[in-house]
């Protein structure tokens, strides 16, 4: 008996001095010198207990396991192991209660000992909040829930409660989603340092809270230098898809097309707060509001942006929440120079004779003729659009500098029809001499032969004319279609597109140069005598005098057939206070 009750207090002895050395080693033991402390870590005398790292001037050199290195003068930050000058960008207080968890699973990256963390231990990999250490040596991370708990991590035999999993990481800023408060933004991930600048606004993957921004008064908040301007309340950044065919694009027209609950709460009446920035704030963007319903949030903006990237996302935010502000937006400069019309079919509320509005500097306005009914559609496919009839319905743009005589050019637009129409040529766009097929004709039309319909375009020469078709029953009924006609006359050169994919072929060309056609209205809808009426629905047309590249034409596809797959908003972000 007196033998197992000597055993009884071996094993309790052992038991004791094993939890000592643990609370000794992770919990700040009390100490009056090194020794006192298990290896690596030290005594700080200032506090009478045992820490991973003495660092007296913050900048993460000085003495013990978890400092960058020894420090040469632990009073001066910008004076570290070899003594040469460093820069020290974010200033950390260990004086005060801190623990600094990037990952924030309760265990501390050793910069102020970890003396304020859940426990005082040094996280092993303080990127990920699953991995952090192992104290009760069963082969399962004592953070493999997300929180550093012992107790709550598996066990032996239990593929340790699910295991090792694999990050997801959505938007590649180095933060996995589960850790990530906005995982589809990647400039806006946590602020860990809590200097109120994100730490991935600056640097990502991995993200870095000692380069994220600049506290330059040392208040502990973020200077507003990445602002637009501090009477605009609200921010949510917008990360557009890639250009076609890894292609970067210039001075491309983005569509913007959301319905938010946020704008609908904060924006004003008509939408004149609302702004468009590249991503740090500072360049303004011009931008075009083709709808804005506050009543449901709904907005349909075209916006231009300088380098639409083809290799990677591009980045821009959009601010609002400013009652004072007057009509921010630029509609002429969303447009570049090559635009000579641009028509969004959306300002015709009236019947008869309406206007219909260019977007472009060059003023190519048109007028409904021959209307005699409400003509506007509110649900085209970007907004408001045109219906005709098939017999009269025209508008007329007229002629202009900007549309004679075009040689190298390019016409797109949206269209919606059931094939029945006045004759079997129904013109989109046209600009020709009234009752004859002179010489000098431009037009882009949908043929019907035997109910199968199909796209032609021509430009007439002086004595000749080049064309191009497409194939039969190439162009789907009754569902909306990006129809394209790219010419380059001087080269013999003829493209069709419908929906993003090149559809036409060479019909017909010769030689000759092209017939001065300044005396010919632009017509859109129909021709001259009205013989040649489209039926169906038009939006969103347009007149380049360029030859747009494919890369160009498969980005306006993607961009306005789907919207909301073409772009990720953020989340809400409030102006710092």
């Amino acid at each position: 008996m007196k033998f197992v009750f000597a055993w009884f207090w071996i094993i309790a002895l052992i038991f004791v001095n094993s939890c000592v050395e643990i609370k000794r080693q992770y919990n700040g033991w009390s100490c009056t010198a090194d020794t006192d402390c298990l290896a690596g870590y030290v005594c700080d005398l200032d506090n009478s207990v045992c820490v991973s790292c003495i660092d007296h001037d913050d900048d993460h050199y000085g003495q013990g396991l978890q400092c960058l290195g020894a420090d040469c003068d632990d009073s001066n930050p910008e004076v570290n192991l070899d003594c040469s000058s460093i820069t020290h960008i974010t200033k950390i207080d260990c004086s005060v209660p801190t623990c600094i968890d990037n990952d924030g699973d309760g265990v501390g990256d050793g910069t102020c000992g970890n003396s304020s963390c859940v426990i005082a231990t040094t996280d092993s990999n303080d990127n990920d909040s699953r991995r952090c250490t192992n104290l009760d040596s069963d082969t399962c991370d004592d953070c493999n829930s997300g929180k550093w708990d012992p107790f709550k991590d598996g066990s032996d035999g239990q593929d340790c409660g699910g295991g090792v999993v694999t990050p997801t990481d959505t938007d590649n800023d180095g933060v996995d989603d589960i850790d990530d408060p906005y995982p589809n933004d990647p400039t806006r991930c946590r602020d860990v340092d809590k200097d109120t600048c994100d730490d991935c606004s600056k640097v990502r993957n991995p993200p870095d809270p000692y380069n994220d921004g600049q506290d330059s008064n040392d208040n502990g908040i973020c200077d507003l230098a990445t602002w637009y301007d501090t009477n605009w309340q609200y921010l949510k950044n917008i990360t557009l898809n890639r250009a076609a065919q890894n292609t970067n694009l210039s001075n491309f027209p983005v569509l913007i097309a959301t319905t938010d609950i946020d704008l609908a709460n904060k924006a004003t009446s008509r939408g004149n707060d609302i702004v468009f920035t590249t991503v740090d704030g500072k360049t303004t963007l011009n931008w075009e509001i083709e709808r804005w319903d506050k009543s449901s949030g709904q907005l349909i903006a075209w916006v231009k942006i300088p380098t639409l990237s083809g290799s990677g996302n591009t980045i821009i935010s959009m601010y609002y929440g400013n009652s004072n502000a007057s009509s921010q937006q630029n509609p002429t400069g969303v447009w570049d120079i090559n635009y000579m019309g641009v028509w969004h079919l959306a300002n015709n509320t009236n019947t008869g004779t309406a206007s219909i509005l260019d977007s472009t500097a060059n003023h190519n306005n048109g007028t409904m003729e021959n209307a005699i009914s409400e003509k506007r559609v509110d649900n085209a496919k970007v907004g408001y659009g045109v219906a005709f009839d098939g017999t009269n319905d025209l508008i007329n743009v007229g002629s202009n500098p900007s549309l004679d005589n075009l040689s190298i050019y390019t016409f797109s637009g949206w269209m919606i029809t059931d094939g029945l129409g006045t004759g079997v040529k129904q013109r989109f766009i046209n600009k020709t001499p009234s009752g004859t097929y002179d010489y000098g004709q431009n037009q882009f039309s949908i043929f019907r032969d035997s109910d199968n319909e199909y796209l032609y375009a021509r430009r007439y020469r002086d004595t000749s004319e080049l064309g191009v078709i497409s194939p039969s029953a190439s162009v789907p009924l009754s569902q909306w279609n990006h129809v394209v006609a790219v010419f380059d006359v001087p080269n013999d050169s003829a493209e069709i597109w419908i929906n993003g994919v090149q559809r036409g072929a060479i019909d017909s060309t010769g030689a000759g140069g092209i017939k001065d056609d300044a005396s010919y209205d632009l017509l859109i809808g129909n021709n001259p005598g009205a013989s040649r009426g489209f039926a169906g629905t038009l939006d969103e047309w347009r007149i380049s005098n360029t030859a747009r590249s494919s890369a160009w034409i498969i980005t306006s596809f993607n961009n306005q057939n789907d919207p909301s797959s073409f772009y990720v908003f953020s989340n809400e972000e409030p102006i710092p206070n």
